[in-house]
């Protein structure tokens, strides 16, 4: 039984990544988190067992917990907590392989709390010792980990892969084949996925729209993600103190699925940290442009023009918008979802 590990089930790209794996393994699995967060009715919905361990004073739950622990043969562990998790179980249960799943792509101490940062450390000094398989999703941040001191030895790289279900990675690469045409339709379309977090760094993006704004294009841009509601009032003031509140709307956290991506032209992703974040492939899958800040694995993902990759509120990035804006771009074009 393979026993994945991680910090809570909250919605985000790696807790999704692990949702798609489990599904998608023929073995007997079981997740086991601290606490819970949002995913539980995907897991249910694939048939994967899990464990919330702030519900193990439950003696049923407790006994499941340790049947599930003594049956084990690997612990994969999702992230540096995760990681954590599983590598202490390791000491209670011996000779069970050890693996860990890193998403991020930065080890500076900028990018993470205290907290976080010294579950690094402990993570590499015990790395040299023991000897994990250690998986990343991105190459970038395979080459900052081994760089911080975290061995190369049988670690590999698997990006981050879509859900089959929903999105066909051989459409994507036809419509990125495609070239440029028609103009936008009487207004740029953006959207923003994310969350209100510092690593993704959404009143970047609010000062980017700024910029086009006081370029004179017109534009409408709907935010979805945890945090990105109406009762956020520190965004609400961001939007409204750069005369921005006829133009973006708020739609909080809702199912993305690609017939809502295909009603918008382009992606903006303006994240400080990220690894293989997946909503630029699956932005990609339904012809979207990319406009992104050049972190993680972003730059591997969007090889094919016209996209851009750098830093989105340089003078560089509001050029590649108003050249699009003025010589136009096939948006939208026939869709790819499955579903």
């Amino acid at each position: 039984m393979i026993i994945h590990c991680i910090f809570n089930l909250s919605i985000g790209g790696a807790e999704k990544a692990l949702a798609r794996l489990a599904h998608n393994i023929s073995v007997e699995q079981r997740i086991i988190a601290i606490k819970g967060g949002g995913i539980e009715q995907d897991l249910q919905r694939r048939n994967i067992d899990y464990i919330i361990l702030m519900n193990c004073w439950k003696l049923s739950e407790f006994q499941k917990l340790c049947l599930s622990l003594r049956e084990s043969t690997i612990f994969w562990g999702w992230m540096y907590h995760g990681s954590l998790i599983s590598m202490l179980l390791c000491i209670f249960y011996p000779k069970r392989r050890l693996v860990w799943h890193f998403h991020h792509a930065s080890v500076k101490a900028k990018d993470h709390k205290v907290v976080t940062i010294n579950i690094i450390r402990i993570l590499r000094y015990i790395s040299r010792r023991i000897k994990p398989t250690i998986v990343y999703c991105a190459k970038k941040g395979q080459l900052e980990h081994e760089k911080f001191g975290f061995p190369s030895a049988g670690a590999m790289v698997i990006p981050n892969f879509l859900d089959q279900e929903f999105y066909d990675i051989e459409q994507h690469l036809q419509v990125a084949g495609r070239k440029s045409n028609p103009s936008f339709e009487n207004i740029i379309k953006f959207i923003v996925i994310a969350r209100w977090h510092p690593d993704k760094d959404i009143k970047k993006a609010i000062r980017f729209f700024k910029g086009l704004k006081d370029h004179g294009l017109m534009f409408s841009v709907d935010f979805f993600g945890s945090g990105l509601c109406d009762d956020n009032l520190d965004i609400i003031h961001e939007i409204e103190n750069k005369g921005l509140g006829g133009c973006m709307k708020l739609n909080g956290l809702k199912n993305i699925s690609p017939h809502l991506l295909q009603n918008y032209d382009a992606l903006v992703l303006s994240s400080r940290n990220e690894a293989s974040p997946n909503v630029v492939l699956e932005a990609l899958c339904c012809g979207l442009l990319i406009i992104s800040e050049d972190v993680g694995d972003v730059s591997r993902m969007v090889s094919m023009p016209p996209n851009f990759v750098g830093q989105i509120e340089s003078k560089e990035a509001l050029e590649f918008v108003v050249n699009l804006s003025t010589h136009g771009y096939s948006r939208r074009v026939q869709s790819i979802p499955k579903c």
